[in-house]
């Protein structure tokens, strides 16, 4: 080990989840930059819960050989629910395989995945921390980048505690957060320390952390602004978007606006189905789709239902894809007349910088972080405000001199968010905190 340099113990508990958005996909990137950094010697660490889940991750990875994992302080009966969970996983894998994914074998793949929740919560009852306490002994960093710092971590005079605030959503809307989460997290955010460093996404993220808990040190308290994987490029194969257009039953002679999300509330899609029936009815616009990409969240009867109350000739226009692949995406986002993202809050807002690393005109609501994000390379509007949204797309729709002037800029205002920047940020925030020890 290098004495030089700059030891951080990293939780990355949500990659066992193996989502690829929101903040997982933001756990990775900077995992992966850190891991990278000549300055740091990176040690990972999950919690009770993911941490069998996490090392499978990060074994089958590419982007961390010869990670270090800290092993958990841990019970003697541990280690024997290994074999136990793998077996149930496994049993669960070839039955699903066999017997396929047909409603009347549903309740026999749900008894085979509560069983492998209950073992896996069983096994937890034996781990008594996170990481081993060689560990904890010898960092300087422990570096949590979701609310929920272990107590036991505080306890510890050689480490400095970095957390990463990713948005203020069950403080400020908590009826945009589902089951009940709002309270706990909002208990973890109440919990944070006037001592802790905390890495907030964006400017607007800090302001609203400051204002909430006025305990806080604003010294300790930075902004590390993300930004868009680099998967995300301007497509120009016209095959390849064609291609891509066709997988997602997407005309392919017509053009489309774009926005992809998360089905839930927050999103404000219903606004945007509304607008876009409102522009295609008083235009009489017979070339133009509307594609909403993205996994369903919670509570979206009421975006389903604003389709439904579409005109039929409308509602045809409108295509769901459902999840997409990190793979189409480029291509999806570059075929796109525009991207379109009117949310209600965002602690930074990834899709539309996404849209704009691919050279695509952008619309936003001009709330919370995406002014800060999308500056002026996009156009703003009221996250209430379906008659301006129309207008926004229309201009885009009918311009093509404004469509390749908002694709300038899109790709120009991309630039000034680097994930190598967000890395050495970071790694500047830990060494600020050293030399405050």
């Amino acid at each position: 080990m290098n004495n030089n340099k700059i030891k951080i113990i990293c939780d990355v508990s949500l990659l066992g989840r193996r989502c690829t958005t929101g903040v997982p996909r933001v756990i990775e990137e900077i995992a992966r930059g850190l891991f990278r950094h000549p300055e740091c010697e990176l040690i990972f660490c999950a919690d009770k819960n993911n941490y069998l889940c996490v090392k499978k991750y990060l074994e089958s990875s590419d982007c961390f050989p010869e990670h270090k994992l800290s092993k958990p302080d841990m019970l003697l009966p541990f280690p024997f629910f290994i074999p136990c969970i793998r077996y149930c996983s496994e049993q669960r894998k070839e039955l699903k395989a066999i017997i396929g994914g047909g409603s009347k074998h549903k309740f026999i793949l749900k008894v085979y995945k509560e069983l492998l929740n209950y073992t896996r919560k069983a096994a937890g009852f034996f781990i008594i921390n996170n990481m081993s306490r060689k560990d904890l002994d010898t960092a300087n960093i422990y570096h949590l980048m979701y609310p929920n710092i272990p107590r036991y971590v505080r306890r510890y005079d050689n480490l400095s505690v970095f957390q990463t605030i990713h948005d203020l959503i069950p403080i400020l809307y908590p009826q945009y957060i589902p089951d009940g989460s709002a309270q706990l997290i909002k208990r973890y955010m109440d919990w944070l320390s006037e001592k802790d460093f905390l890495l907030c996404v964006s400017h607007s993220t800090r302001n609203d952390l400051l204002n909430y808990n006025r305990r806080l040190d604003p010294e300790r308290v930075l902004v590390t602004h993300l930004a868009a994987s680099e998967k995300f490029y301007p497509c120009e194969s016209p095959e390849e978007i064609k291609t891509v257009k066709k997988k997602h039953k997407i005309p392919e002679d017509d053009r489309y606006i774009l926005s992809v999300a998360t089905f839930d509330p927050r999103k404000n899609l219903h606004t945007l189905i509304r607008s876009f029936a409102r522009l295609v009815a008083s235009e009489k616009i017979n070339d133009l789709f509307l594609v909403l990409a993205g996994a369903l969240g919670w509570d979206y009867g009421k975006i389903f239902q604003e389709i439904e109350d579409t005109p039929l000739e409308i509602r045809n226009k409108i295509i769901i894809t459902g999840h997409v692949a990190d793979a189409d995406l480029s291509p999806l986002y570059t075929g796109a007349l525009a991207f379109v993202y009117p949310s209600i809050y965002e602690g930074f807002g990834l899709p539309p910088l996404e849209a704009m690393q691919c050279g695509t005109p952008v619309i936003t609501s001009n709330t919370s972080s995406l002014p800060e994000v999308v500056g002026d390379a996009g156009i703003m509007v009221e996250s209430d405000d379906a008659a301006g949204l129309s207008e926004a797309i229309y201009k885009i729709y009918s311009s093509e001199s404004l469509r390749e002037k908002m694709s300038r800029r899109s790709r120009e205002r991309a630039k000034l968010f680097l994930w190598e920047k967000c890395v050495d940020q970071t790694v500047a925030a830990y060494k600020k905190a050293i030399a405050m020890r």
